[in-house]
């Protein structure tokens, strides 16, 4: 009987550990969501309440704007709102935490937005979606890409992909290697090209809108199309792109008095949600 009693209480000690090391995980959740709850309630907007009607869902929004120096940063975390056994249980989500970021110092900018003007016209990255962008005067990088951008000479790329445009100001020619393809082309805002990728491209990046399509044929002669899209009105953002690497991605945020109705589109997933202020 003696070594079943001492494997029983190893058992019960294992389960101890894990009880443990699951309640020390779930208090760094918590302190971190009450972290950004009381940044929201001291220096931020709002709290909501999310509601889905179409997936009868719930779950908790807080908004912040962070504004210091010269950085400038939303925050935008999600919690959803469930229950077990008819009490509420919160499964807080950070994965999107940053809705924004700005940081300008000449010659330093960082930012996590949509790129817009911020890169040249490319076959293979999307302006419209959202990513990480760093310069020092003319030189940084752009999501998975460096760059050096001149008033006549840009180019960006990896160790896979290289883009070299010469802008002309009337008129823009560029080289791009995907790999060990080839393509060249020119335009200004619509772009003709061809070689490995044979199509039309169209940007056309404004203050406020841009807007981005592609259509060609591959050397397997197959067609391919990407696009995307970006507006800011007083009360109305909407944003989507499309690409064979991310798929469809979108989203729009309509602001009604102090209603905030949230749209989400990523590939197959679909999300609706009115937020209600709370606080």
């Amino acid at each position: 009987m003696m070594p079943n009693s001492k494997l029983s209480c190893r058992n019960s000690r294992v389960d101890k550990h894990f009880m443990f090391l699951e309640s020390k995980l779930g208090l760094k959740v918590w302190i971190l969501f009450l972290t950004v709850v009381f940044a929201v309630m001291i220096v931020g907007e709002t709290l909501f309440l999310s509601v889905s009607p179409f997936d009868t869902s719930w779950g908790i929004l807080a908004k912040a704007r962070v504004k210091f120096w010269k950085f400038d940063i939303g925050l935008n975390a999600n919690v959803d709102l469930a229950f077990k056994s008819g009490f509420p249980q919160l499964k807080p989500n950070f994965d999107n935490l940053i809705e924004h970021f700005n940081f300008e110092s000449e010659p330093y900018v960082v930012r996590y937005s949509i790129l817009g003007v911020n890169v040249p016209f490319t076959t293979f990255l999307n302006p419209a979606k959202r990513s990480w962008y760093a310069s020092w005067v003319n030189t940084g990088y752009v999501d998975e890409y460096v760059f050096h951008k001149g008033e006549f000479l840009s180019v960006l790329g990896n160790g896979d992909r290289l883009h070299v445009t010469l802008d002309f100001k009337v008129l823009e020619t560029f080289f791009e290697r995907d790999g060990t393809n080839l393509s060249v082309g020119v335009g200004k805002f619509l772009y003709l090209y061809m070689g490995s990728k044979r199509g039309l491209g169209f940007f056309y990046p404004q203050k406020d809108w841009m807007v981005y399509l592609l259509a060609y044929l591959d050397s397997n002669l197959e067609l391919n199309l990407a696009y995307g899209f970006y507006i800011t009105l007083e009360n109305v953002t909407l944003m989507f792109s499309s690409d064979k690497d991310s798929g469809l991605v979108g989203g729009v945020t309509w602001k009604v008095g102090d209603l905030n109705v949230t749209g989400r589109l990523e590939r197959e997933k679909v999300r609706v949600a009115f937020n209600f202020p709370i606080w």
